[in-house]
């Protein structure tokens, strides 16, 4: 996770939204720590002034995955790239395509 650019770390949630806010273009996005869950990790986007937050995770078959919107298939990957990937395409369940990373500073 380390090197991907827009992974931000263990900044909390607020940090993570102002952050995303001060962007102010929808699609953008960054990855950090959860602050809940240990292991976990959350992708967070900006739609319309409002920051998403989705948990990402690595499965016990060291594969990972996303939560999505209910009804929405769940897919699991071999990376967090692929996953990125996916993710930039419409109507995969989240509230917008990832269309900007935000890299950490």
């Amino acid at each position: 996770m380390e090197a991907l650019s827009f992974y931000h770390g263990t900044i909390n949630k607020e940090m993570g939204e102002k952050i995303l806010c001060a962007t102010k273009e929808d699609g953008s996005y960054l990855i950090r720590k959860s602050e809940s869950m240990s292991g976990a990790y959350c992708l967070c986007i900006l739609f319309k002034g409002l920051v998403y937050t989705y948990r990402v995770y690595q499965t016990n078959d060291r594969l990972w995955v996303a939560e999505t919107a209910p009804g929405v298939q769940e897919r699991v990957f071999r990376n967090v790239k692929n996953l990125i990937a996916h993710f930039r395409e419409p109507d995969k369940g989240i509230i917008i395509p990832l269309l900007y990373p935000v890299p950490a500073k």
